[in-house]
């Protein structure tokens, strides 16, 4: 048409302006000519989008809506970050729609069925991914990958996003725990009336996932919402996808809460150790340290929850308040042991008690406290438990030096008795050793002051009071029985000594036993408790798995 209304305007013109109309006309001829020469797939990308605004809606009926159905494939899990409440995945976005203005009949064009067009092209809805960190990311990646047209009008729009997204992890159970992380997409600007969204099936693609380490993909399932906002009076909707993964427990049970059971379990065994051992506080005291360290650990990875504490978390806390209590319990057992020498009787009913009712629950009957020295070792017998009476202090121990002691003693008054003194000064000497002190066997012990006052007369006399016998001998043998006195004397309060030493090492002795019982029945109760926390958390699985099909 162009180029029959070009040669009638040129047959009514003067010279210069048929020149320029045969010029026209010679133009036009070439493009026809041009464009006839073009492939099929260029003819066809120049007779749609020739008028094409992309910035309107495919509609030739204005007050319709194009309905746009909408997947997601989700390919793989590349960061879970429960402090932060993110998730990053690699997913496959897929939009389908039907673009009225892109119809054409495929035999005008050699069978060309399809094109690859720019989303700058034509018009694309705005779906975007309302729970995605930065939407606008998402929206401009979109951008890079090209538009699939058919000749029916069908667009499908596909494009692989890197996305990161807020997710909502609820860390209760964990390590046996199973997050729901909900996705909202849909369009940002239109409206119901405008844009319809659909989903294409039941739930998300999964079938081309890649397996993850940490996580297992228990479900992605889809459903549409249509929501009213307070910005709008119309309304919007969306598609929910909700993602199911359930964590793998084993890397944090054998890294973070198995070592804390063995530490722990290993610390506790510092009550096997003997009362007074210096390294009880030291053993107990490390394990405590350690449990500190893993409990930081598990602060680090969990996010500031104050009313969804991690069950992790709370066994870590309960191991570390036994072991706190254990580190307690064996510094004061080791008081009571260290300052026992120093204590008065202790109850003798109750460690009578305790023997006979607990002794084979805490495994007591084993229990045999010796003391340092081997000569002074004490019965353990259950029936020996009471401290010795007052008048009988030397009960229970084995008095080999009391013997000896008493031995001496005997030789003492025997040499006094039998000495091979004349009649005289026997008669004299046990005259005046009759105010001293009689010994338990019923022999003479010569008085000090007598016999001092006895020596010193007998220098003072005349010759006429002297004995038969020479007077220097009269003199050594006094002073011989003066010296064996003293002797006896020293031995007696000894061995008074030695015996209310005796009865007080008794004493701690029995302290001492109770600290050992002590002991070995915060060893068994402590040993209970952790066995009760393990299978408590060992039991939390099933549990989990319940509320998760709850």
């Amino acid at each position: 048409m162009s180029i029959l209304f070009t040669m009638r305007m040129c047959s009514r013109q003067n010279l210069i302006l048929n020149f320029i109309c045969i010029f026209h006309l010679i133009t036009l001829v070439w493009g026809v000519l041009k464009i006839e020469e073009q492939p099929d797939e260029a003819r066809l990308k120049h007779d749609l989008l020739q008028h094409y605004d992309p910035s309107v809606r495919p509609k030739y009926n204005n007050s319709l809506p194009v309905d746009v159905t909408a997947d997601i494939a989700l390919q793989q899990i590349i960061d879970v970050n429960e402090k932060q409440q993110l998730l990053k995945a690699t997913v496959w976005m897929r939009v389908y729609w039907n673009d009225e203005f892109l119809v054409w009949d495929p035999k005008d064009y050699n069978g060309v069925s399809g094109l690859k067009l720019t989303p700058d092209r034509v018009w694309v809805p705005d779906i975007c991914l309302y729970d995605a960190l930065e939407p606008a990311i998402h929206a401009n990646a979109m951008q890079d990958f090209f538009v699939s047209v058919l000749s029916t009008g069908d667009v499908m729009w596909l494009s692989p996003l890197v996305m990161e997204y807020v997710c909502h992890f609820n860390v209760r159970y964990f390590p046996y725990d199973t997050q729901y992380c909900s996705l909202t997409m849909g369009s940002w600007i239109y409206h119901g009336q405008e844009v319809d969204v659909f989903n294409k099936n039941d739930e998300g693609d999964t079938s081309s996932f890649k397996n993850n380490v940490e996580w297992d993909v228990k479900g992605f399932n889809v459903k549409k919402k249509v929501t009213k906002y307070g910005c709008c009076p119309e309304s919007f909707p969306t598609l929910n996808f909700t993602l199911v993964i359930q964590r793998k427990p084993g890397f944090y049970v054998t890294y973070l809460y198995l070592p804390s059971v063995v530490i722990i379990a290993s610390s506790l065994f510092s009550f096997y150790l003997p009362p007074g051992s210096d390294s009880k506080v030291d053993l107990a005291v490390t394990g405590l340290l350690s449990q500190t360290v893993f409990l930081l650990l598990i602060s680090d990875l969990m996010p500031p929850d104050a009313h969804n504490p991690p069950v992790l978390g709370e066994c870590l806390t309960i191991l570390l308040v036994v072991q706190a209590m254990a580190v307690v319990v064996i510094v004061i057992v080791k008081r009571i042991h260290d300052d026992s020498i120093h204590k008065s009787k202790p109850p003798s009913k109750a460690l009578y008690t305790v023997m006979h009712y607990l002794k084979y629950p805490f495994l007591l009957h084993h229990i045999d406290y010796q003391r340092s020295k081997p000569q002074h070792r004490r019965s353990t017998n259950v029936n020996n438990l009471h401290p010795p009476a007052e008048g009988n202090c030397n009960n229970g121990f084995n008095d080999e030096g009391d013997k000896e002691i008493d031995e001496i003693t005997i030789k003492v008054e025997n040499a006094l008795t039998t000495h091979s003194f004349t009649n005289g000064i026997k008669k004299e000497l046990n005259g005046i050793a009759n105010g001293g002190v009689n010994p338990p066997n019923g022999r003479a012990s010569l008085h000090v002051e007598s016999l001092e006052d006895h020596k010193i007369d007998n220098d003072e006399s005349d010759g006429e009071g002297v004995p038969a016998f020479d007077k220097r001998q009269r003199k050594t043998q006094v002073a011989i029985a003066l010296t064996l006195n003293e002797i006896l004397k020293e031995m007696r309060t000894v061995k008074t000594k030695r015996r209310a030493s005796q009865h007080q090492e008794d004493i701690a002795e029995q302290w001492r036993h109770i600290a050992a019982m002590y002991d070995r029945i915060l060893f068994v109760i402590f040993i209970i408790v952790i066995l009760g926390i393990t299978i408590w958390f060992v039991t939390l699985q099933p549990i989990a798995d319940k509320q998760r099909q709850e």
